[in-house]
């Protein structure tokens, strides 16, 4: 086989290895899997998957390994082989560890799992931020009395193929904010916002508030609570002094006399 045909091999492979990698991205950030993916740590995870299919298919190479296979068949089989049950290897466990009350694999599936936990952390940090940001500014004038059924009703029926496990784990999470009685109508809201943006994403839910209009927006305050709340101009407004003069004055001279 040329040069070129080895190359193309690995070349296959990598893209085979890349893929696993991505696939469990995009399965693990349903919100925005892209950015996930345009992320650092989200792209060394899918180099790592890619190398690790890359050198299988070496050792495959080098010690000529055709797994039954003949004739046209040996070269799909060994991408296949090398591609797809690298990872799987890389999952697999040699013996089990009793931990205090764990049972703990030791093999190649623990350094798998230490790479996995760190990419999910540093997604979780870059992603944190600017999804906080855009949830916070969606859901501060909404009132989560009277959005949170509807709200939540609307954004998965605009969700034509959401998986009912992942229905059923949002209803779990939302119950368990409307039954929460220490923390405020604001933060419930901000909580409701969140719980469905990581499902439906933040597009959809801006969507769906937008489809329900005024009728899921937060009273403006009034009377008492507007007295105690002042907005920033009118709090100014109150805050400057009566009858003294806007800026200081040149003293007069006292030759001038009063």
């Amino acid at each position: 086989m040329t040069w070129a045909g080895y190359l193309a091999e690995y070349a296959a492979v990598g893209l085979f290895g890349a893929g696993v990698g991505v696939g469990e991205l995009v399965s693990r950030y349903k919100d925005d899997p892209w950015k996930a993916l345009r992320s650092l740590p989200g792209g060394l995870y899918v180099a790592i998957n890619a190398m690790a299919s890359i050198g299988a298919l070496g050792l495959i190479l080098t010690y000529d390994w055709k797994f039954g296979a003949t004739g046209g068949a040996v070269i799909p089989t060994r991408l296949l082989v090398a591609g797809f049950g690298a990872m799987a290897f890389f999952r697999s466990a040699l013996f089990t560890v009793r931990v205090g009350n764990s049972d703990v694999g030791v093999g190649p599936s623990t350094f798998l799992s230490l790479i996995l936990a760190a990419t999910d952390r540093g997604v979780d940090r870059k992603m944190a931020t600017e999804r906080a940001e855009k949830v916070k500014g969606l859901m501060s004038d909404i009132s989560y009395d009277k959005a949170q059924d509807s709200l939540q009703m609307i954004a998965s029926a605009l969700m034509q193929n959401l998986d009912p496990a992942e229905q059923a784990a949002l209803g779990v999470q939302l119950e368990k904010i409307r039954q929460d009685q220490d923390i405020t109508d604001h933060a419930k809201s901000l909580a409701l916002g969140l719980a469905l943006a990581t499902v439906v994403g933040p597009e959809v839910l801006e969507a769906t508030k937008s489809a329900l209009g005024e009728e899921i927006l937060r009273e403006p305050a009034t009377g008492a609570e507007a007295e105690a709340h002042p907005t920033a101009p009118e709090f100014l407004e109150r805050s400057k002094p009566r009858g003294m003069p806007a800026t200081p004055q040149t003293p007069s001279d006292p030759s001038e006399g009063p």
